[in-house]
């Protein structure tokens, strides 16, 4: 299976903020996606309409409680860190979403752990809420027995489907756990150990059984080709740096596809045309180029768009300003 295009790992955010709640509020996808550390991801807009982002988050002895809100659409593909286990729940879903190749239900468990990375396309409004597990944290605060099932199953990205009183019950400590009842407590040290141990304790028991007994089927062989069919077309496309003339005719020449396989696999996993998703995604590299202080011009025609009219619209239409007010607002 082709793994999903990831960051650079060099250019994010390493460095994780003290223990205590934290709220931040950003109008920008790279900087929200650089205040989750140790996820290793990148952020790109799909959908019309100034970005707004809030993260709520409680760090506290290897704990890593997060709600986040992203007003558009994006598609967010990262790799966790192997000392993390990383899961979450939907807590507000508006729409259509793509979990590593799946759709994904509104009470499913999305493990954002693994080896081979995520990719998640989200809908505009989207609520998650999500908890990372320092490994060594695991081990003694949980059984040998607990352990053995448990810590393997979180490792593999994947969607687990959850009983609807499941999800709720998993949903609620979740956000109970950033209230100021739960861990965003500003108890003595001592307490709060304790209060992580028991959140981390009801958190694995609501677990308990899923990671055993209700693994994802595996993938079918139609699903596995229209999945690769993806992202060897992204990868294909982005590489074609300043080619404006990239077809999709080009693009099925070059992956030996035809052009009905190409569209079903941008509509199975994007929920879009493959020429509409990949203008989508060159946007979102010229806008990256504007913010580090590329010229509108350079920015343009580096990733194909050599009609900079075009390029004004299409931009302006994604992202609510115009290119030229992206790269003013770098030079401040």
């Amino acid at each position: 299976m082709t793994a999903p295009l990831l960051p650079d790992p060099s250019a994010l955010q390493t460095a994780a903020p003290p223990a205590g709640l934290r709220r931040t509020r950003r109008e920008d996808v790279d900087q929200l996606s650089a205040d989750l550390p140790g996820w290793n991801q990148s952020y790109d807009q799909l959908t019309r309409g100034p970005f707004t982002g809030v993260l709520q988050e409680v760090w506290q002895d290897g704990l890593h409680l997060f709600r986040e809100y992203t007003s558009t659409g994006l598609r967010q593909a990262g790799r966790v860190d192997s000392t993390i286990i990383g899961f979450g729940l939907p807590e507000a879903q508006t729409g259509r979403t793509d979990f590593c190749g799946a759709l994904a239900d509104a009470d499913a468990l999305h493990i954002f752990s693994g080896s081979e990375g995520f990719e998640f396309h989200t809908a505009p409004g989207q609520k998650m809420l999500c908890l990372g597990i320092r490994a060594e944290h695991l081990s003694p605060w949980l059984g040998e027995e607990d352990l053995r099932i448990l810590a393997p199953g979180l490792r593999d990205c994947r969607l687990v489907p959850l009983r609807p009183e499941r999800a709720r019950a998993l949903r609620r400590h979740l956000a109970d756990g950033l209230s100021g009842g739960g861990l965003a407590s500003r108890a003595e040290a001592s307490r709060r150990a304790q209060k992580s141990r028991a959140f981390l304790r009801q958190a694995m028991d609501l677990l308990s059984g899923l990671t055993n007994t209700s693994q994802t089927p595996p993938e079918q062989a139609p699903a596995a080709r229209s999945r690769r069919i993806f992202h060897e077309a992204v990868e294909y496309a982005l590489a074609q740096i300043g080619d404006e003339k990239l077809s999709i005719r080009h693009l099925c020449d070059a992956l030996r596809v035809s052009r009905r396989s190409l569209h079903y696999a941008f509509q199975t996993h994007a929920a879009m045309a493959p020429e509409c998703y990949l203008r989508m995604l060159r946007l979102n590299r010229a806008r990256r180029m504007l913010k580090a202080g590329a010229p509108v011009t350079k920015a343009a025609t580096q990733w194909g768009f050599w009609h900079l009219g075009r390029f004004a619209g299409a931009y302006h239409a994604l992202f609510g300003e115009l290119p030229s007010v992206t790269a003013a607002r770098t030079d401040c």
